[in-house]
């Protein structure tokens, strides 16, 4: 072998490598088209999801405005719920106002089971005997106050003079979990 067959040799190699380097570029540029274009494709895909979900969105608000509105209302009634002592104390607070007279009342906090937005009803069975308008007056007053309250039990009759009623009542009025989070005891 001479040098020009070591020349062509070398020659030819150096041209094979180059074609196998252009090969590589070229297969790594495929990948990455490919790559591109999947990701592309992916990318307006996922473009389109958001508008379809954005579309769903205000649609959804716009008809569950309403109901929101409603709950935005009673959402500060909600945030409002009292404690067993502070429960008791606006009771008692709406009975001064009211200037009603009470001849008992009986506070008793009882587990509300299944429920946990509301794990706890603070029961007050209050009876009352007064003028008739101003009891009845002093129960709206309740309803006005106290709005998630609940008033269960309310029975009317004749008081001890002919302008009085007798009113037997049992008021409850939730100890709320706002977060949601609370599980009430069995």
């Amino acid at each position: 072998m001479n040098n020009k067959h070591l020349a062509c040799l070398f020659i030819g190699a150096l041209i094979f490598l180059q074609l196998y380097g252009i090969i590589a570029i070229k297969a790594k540029r495929d990948a990455m088209t490919t790559e591109a274009e999947d990701a592309s494709l992916a990318a307006e895909s996922a473009r389109q999801q958001l508008h379809i979900t954005r579309i769903q969105l205000a649609s959804l608000k716009s008809r569950t405005d309403a109901l929101r509105q409603y709950l935005g209302i009673w959402d500060t009634a909600l945030h409002m719920s009292p404690t067993e002592e502070e429960g008791q104390t606006r009771i008692n607070d709406l009975i001064r106002q009211g200037g009603i007279t009470q001849l008992s009342g009986k506070y008793d906090p009882s587990p509300n089971p299944g429920n946990s937005l509301i794990p706890k009803v603070l029961k007050a069975e209050l009876l009352f005997e007064d003028d008739y308008h101003k009891s009845l007056d002093w129960l709206g007053e309740v309803e006005r106050t106290l709005p998630a309250a609940r008033i269960s039990k309310c029975r009317l009759t004749k008081g001890t003079t002919s302008n009085d009623i007798k009113m037997e009542m049992t008021v409850e009025l939730p100890v709320i979990d706002v977060s949601g989070t609370s599980t009430p005891k069995a």
